[in-house]
């Protein structure tokens, strides 16, 4: 009953906060329904741009696939590149309309299967963890498992949906509602209609609900990935939950919940990733020992065997006195959140 009251008060000072707000002027409190002008701007407190390349990894299986996967491929190979550009436009594409393409923007293309993704958490798309060692299971074994590196470039602009999970003030849920976007009210609803096995409202989805948050995702907020929240690796000499989270720079770009390391990374316009920023390896891969020799010592330090847990992999040419004196300051360039800073700054 304490819990109920305190969240029905918590919610209603938000409303009551972002109707007082100075650029909130054409609704009348709580009753009122906002534009679509005022709901872009809400919205746009969650949106930023990298101020320095940091790496994500994917992992998937060999099996089934382009036989390309499972011989010798070089870590150059463009075929990582072009994995990455096909994945990464997937998530709008969840978006569109199945049943009626006649709606559809042009940019909309064909999912085939069209219950591609749907067992994924946020539906189709390009899922990458902040480190190498976390989601390494999902490569399937050392002789299946597959590496992509990804190093997400400076400016790229993103959604920082682990930011907060409030609940949108009743005038942003009014306009949803109008717009026949029954039961969003939160961040975590906001980018999951695109896989209804997931969304949080179910079958009340419609496709015009669905093209109205692409168009405001993909044309106004003008995202090309976002972080949610999800687990990451702990290494020793990391941050981990830093003291950054309370610091001034923080603060002057509207806070945030929980340390910067945990989460993961959604890609949804890949354009900025280009072929120098994506590497991609097997267990054998025959060139680039340098980077290899660094991701072995990554998983040595995290006390994980390359393929987490599907025995004591490495690679061929690879030796148990290879390692990489400096994988802890790697760590600190490359992976978000090993040092104290703020990967992102305000949106252009």
């Amino acid at each position: 009953m304490i819990f109920r009251s305190t969240l029905l008060l918590t919610l209603l000072s938000i409303s009551t906060a972002f109707a007082q707000s100075s650029y909130y002027n054409s609704t009348q409190g709580q009753g009122g329904t906002a534009s679509e002008a005022e709901v872009v701007k809400y919205f746009s407190k969650y949106v930023y741009e990298m101020k320095k390349p940091y790496m994500v990894f994917h992992w998937f299986s060999a099996i089934g696939r382009n036989p390309i996967w499972s011989g010798p491929i070089s870590a150059y190979d463009y075929a990582g590149y072009n994995y990455i550009q096909n994945q990464g436009v997937r998530f709008f594409q969840g978006y569109c309309s199945q049943q009626n393409p006649s709606v559809n923007p042009a940019d909309c293309g064909l999912i085939s299967p069209t219950t591609y993704g749907t067992s994924n958490m946020y539906g189709p798309g390009l899922y990458a963890a902040q480190d190498p060692v976390t989601t390494a299971s999902y490569g399937g074994g050392q002789n299946t498992a597959v590496l992509v590196q990804i190093q997400l470039p400076k400016g790229l602009r993103i959604f920082d949906a682990a930011k907060d999970y409030q609940a949108f003030p009743q005038e942003i849920i009014n306009y949803f509602q109008s717009e026949q976007c029954a039961g969003l009210s939160r961040i975590d609803s906001l980018l999951r209609i695109g896989n209804p096995s997931y969304f949080y409202g179910g079958n009340l989805t419609t496709d015009k609900c669905k093209l109205l948050v692409r168009r405001l995702l993909k044309d106004q907020l003008r995202i090309e990935g976002f972080f949610y929240a999800y687990g990451s690796t702990s290494f020793q000499g990391c941050n981990g939950y830093s003291p950054v989270s309370q610091s001034s720079e923080t603060a002057a770009i509207g806070n945030y919940q929980g340390p910067f390391n945990q989460r993961a990374f959604i890609l949804t316009s890949p354009g900025k990733i280009s072929p120098k920023n994506v590497k991609v390896f097997n267990m054998q891969t025959p060139d680039d020992k340098t980077d290899r020799v660094t991701l072995y010592s990554v998983f040595k330090l995290a006390g994980s065997s390359f393929a987490g847990s599907y025995g004591n992999a490495t690679w061929k040419d690879m030796t148990p006195n290879d390692a990489n004196s400096n994988v802890l300051d790697w760590l600190k360039e490359n992976i978000m959140g090993c040092k104290a800073e703020v990967p992102y700054g305000p949106a252009q």
